[in-house]
């Protein structure tokens, strides 16, 4: 079982399609050099893939989709030394304990570790993702948007609607002291939710989703990367290892949740002549995952495809993009409803998510017939949008079942690991998962 792998594409930043790159209303051809100049290496990654959901096949996958500029962009003399280390590593934060009665369990344990600060000059946005997966934190300079403007304003309109097919999810759901269910916002700002993921599969992190708990929505409105520190400082043992079980990998593919990744960041700074610079930081930030790997290549695929189906249209950004301010709107419409949402949707009129994600899907479909690839890979995801649900939304209903039975607030995050690992192992797709009711022992 491979887990979770969560190849995001690395535009998806609808920040810095606000605050980096340059927005006209005049229409802009669609030119996406990137994708032209990867489309033999993308079929390839996504049908071996398919085919074969073998390790060096998903890697294969995730490098390919961090591409959006040709590897020799980056040059190797304009990366600078490092400086002022800034961020801890996480990954080096799990350690396997034993307690006193002979059990062992994985705990995250604080201690201090410092990652390199990479500077870079004068780099296409798309070319950072192929640095990320060696470097936590960079600053980039002279960055050049060219003809990458148009996929970050089509991102923008793509975030909410995607937040909605993908979650696992995109509601957290928990359970608080007072024993209740709580529905705990992920993210506040669409910006935190999309991001580059830097294409390691070794850099995911997962923990089990019963333990993120006693937040509500208002507090949990804050930061991501602190909501979730602060869970797992509360609650350091997250996880009862499963017998026979010592290997770190094998445990975080029974669990889901959580996907290492970085978020890229707009700033200004002065320049000394009275004038502002803009530049990009990369910051290490979590997003969710997929619940299976047939999940993550359907993702994929509908991402890929939608992106194709736009090119070999001819659609210019503006036909799908909405407003900046209602691109904002739709996603905590997102967040906060899921299948329930509405958007403003193109001419500001509010359509049904469900609308709209059958439009982008089948979009995607289009797209990935043009490139010569076989649409019946979005079926799983054709199915969520049937059957109304996602990773989150499984997640939601098991735990509220488990309310209604009243098992105690301590064990339902053993028992939801347990039919997690279950389902997984199966490689279902998530649509297909067996019913919350059927499934738990409770």
């Amino acid at each position: 079982v491979l887990g979770s792998l969560t190849p995001s594409c690395p535009w998806l930043s609808p920040e810095m399609g606000q605050n980096n790159v340059e927005i006209s209303d005049t229409p802009h051809p669609i030119t996406p050099t990137g994708w032209v100049e990867y489309e033999a290496f993308m079929r390839d990654a996504l049908q071996t893939v398919t085919t074969a959901a073998s390790d060096a096949g998903a890697r294969i996958l995730m490098t390919g989709l961090s591409f959006f500029a040709k590897p020799e962009d980056i040059d190797p003399d304009r990366v600078l030394s490092t400086y002022k280390p800034r961020y801890r590593d996480f990954w080096s934060a799990f350690r396997r304990l034993q307690r006193d009665d002979g059990s062992r369990t994985w705990a995250f344990q604080r201690h201090p570790w410092e990652a390199p600060v990479t500077v870079v000059d004068d780099v296409s946005i798309g070319a950072l993702s192929l640095i990320t997966s060696q470097q936590t934190n960079i600053c980039v300079r002279n960055v050049s948007g060219g003809n990458s403007a148009w996929v970050y304003n089509l991102a923008q309109a793509l975030c909410a609607p995607l937040v909605v097919i993908e979650a696992n999810s995109g509601v957290f759901p928990a359970i608080g002291r007072d024993r209740k269910l709580h529905h705990v916002h992920t993210c506040s700002r669409p910006d935190i939710w999309k991001a580059a993921i830097a294409g390691r599969v070794d850099d995911a992190v997962r923990l089990g989703v019963g333990y993120l708990d006693e937040f509500t929505p208002r507090r949990a409105a804050r930061a991501y990367t602190e909501m979730i520190e602060q869970s797992i400082a509360r609650h350091p043992v997250f996880w009862q290892e499963p017998e026979g079980t010592g290997d770190l990998e094998l445990l975080e593919s029974y669990v889901s949740t959580i996907w290492h990744m970085v978020r890229l960041r707009a700033k200004k700074v002065p320049v000394g002549d009275g004038s502002f610079r803009r530049i990009v930081l990369v910051e290490t930030r979590w997003a969710c995952t997929q619940p299976t790997l047939a999940d993550t290549l359907a993702l994929t695929a509908l991402e890929l495809g939608v992106f194709y189906g736009c090119f070999h249209r001819g659609l210019h950004y503006w036909v799908l993009v909405p407003r900046w301010a209602d691109a904002n709107t739709n996603a905590r419409e997102a967040i906060n409803d899921g299948w329930n949402a509405t958007f403003q949707w193109r001419d500001q009129k509010q359509v049904p998510a469900t609308e709209v994600c059958r439009e982008l899907l089948d979009l995607a479909a289009f797209g990935l017939r043009e490139q010569g690839l076989d649409p019946t890979i979005l079926e799983p995801m054709y199915d969520r949008l049937t059957r109304k649900t996602n990773g989150g939304a499984w997640t939601a209903r098991a735990l509220a079942y488990m309310n209604s039975r009243n098992v105690p607030a301590d064990q339902q995050a053993d028992i939801l690991s347990e039919a997690l690992y279950q389902q997984q192992c199966g490689n279902r797709p998530v649509a297909y998962w067996e019913n919350p009711e059927d499934l738990l022992q409770v």
